[in-house]
């Protein structure tokens, strides 16, 4: 895609009105560019080059590209571009327990062979096969019957909450807000399986996008680490927090891509805020959406809200009813301590 520029002045009422047509076609062509076409197109006239190519691919890449490639304006800051981090990457054997239980026609051996490879894997599988949450009627107590017991969706949901966990402990770089995430992200992913069985979407599905669905602050996170790291220079709280609320959605997506993760992760993530502004998957959007809300009403992993849930539109959509919040207020808060502990080696509290 060529995005041809002249020479005209960038004041100019013109070139701002041309501006502002070439912004709304890209965002057109990518709708995930909708909340950033204003500044692309200021960027791309104020550059004064002959054109701008763009990737013919899908919207995150071409993000990805503007943000990495070229220095957008305002909100977007110098310490905002991924191409000055290393996002954290998966294992190479986790990477492989993931995709072999991602196979459809995986052999349960295969995947038992692969996570007896790593202690650590093996360990929070038997954690998981024998907590209350699979409900055993009798102790597990070998690799192979604990991949029956948890299935290979779920032996692949557990490689990615201990990846996930594993890599944003490191105070270093997040701080307090690391084991905060990680419990928030385990809380959601629960809770969206949840409201997955309650609409009929694919509840293990629903686990990774709401286990993952703040990732993109993992990257704001470390950005602003190398920033200090690389300059010298202390990026202000404030700052930090105002990218971590603004933009860790759009990251969020940024991160996925580069850890190679199914496209179907991408959007309930990106629009987890606005699940009205998904184009392809508005269901599993809203199920994430109201996921997170919930995390927020039982304080996993943060300060708990007063947010009248019921309330929301979403909950008439999806008819999530008093009987439901309430059947779930009684239940919710057992399950997320057996995940803490199971999966994360968390203590009881």
């Amino acid at each position: 895609m060529l995005l041809p520029l002249s020479g005209m002045d960038a004041s100019s009422p013109r070139l701002e009105a041309r501006s502002r047509r070439r912004s709304n076609a890209v965002a057109g062509a990518f709708p995930v560019l909708t909340t950033c076409a204003p500044r692309l197109g200021a960027l791309v006239w104020r550059r004064r080059v002959s054109e701008i190519r763009l990737p013919d691919t899908d919207g995150m890449e071409v993000l990805d590209f503007i943000l990495t490639r070229y220095s957008p304006a305002a909100p977007i800051a110098e310490w905002l571009t991924p191409q000055n981090t290393a996002i954290p990457v998966l294992p190479a054997l986790a990477g492989r327990v993931i995709e072999v239980a991602s196979d459809p026609d995986v052999s349960l051996v295969q995947l038992a062979n692969l996570i007896g490879k790593d202690q650590v894997l093996a360990s929070r599988l038997l954690q998981l096969a024998n907590s209350a949450y699979c409900a055993p009627m009798q102790e597990i107590a070998t690799i192979p019957d604990a991949v029956v017991r948890v299935g290979a969706d779920g032996v692949r949901n557990m490689v990615f909450t201990v990846c996930f966990s594993s890599r944003m402990y490191d105070p270093s770089i997040y701080g307090d807000h690391g084991s905060q995430l990680i419990e928030h992200g385990i809380g959601t992913a629960y809770l969206a399986r949840m409201v997955a069985e309650l609409v009929d979407e694919d509840e293990d599905e629903a686990f990774l996008y709401g286990l993952l669905h703040d990732i993109g602050k993992l990257l704001i996170l470390k950005l602003a680490y190398d920033y200090k790291r690389r300059s010298g220079t202390t990026v202000p709280a404030e700052e930090v927090a105002t990218a971590l609320e603004q933009h860790h959605a759009s990251f969020g997506g940024i991160t996925l891509k580069r850890w190679g993760l199914p496209l179907t992760l991408e959007e309930p993530i990106r629009c987890h805020h606005d699940y009205r502004s998904a184009n392809t998957a508005p269901r599993k959007a809203m199920v994430v959406y109201l996921a997170n809300r919930l995390s927020h009403r039982y304080g996993f992993g943060c300060d708990p809200d007063a947010y009248n849930i019921l309330g929301d539109a979403a909950c008439r959509e999806v008819g999530l009813d008093a009987a439901w919040l309430s059947e779930n207020d009684g239940r919710a808060q057992g399950l997320f301590e057996v995940a803490r502990q199971s999966l994360i080696g968390a203590p009881k509290r």
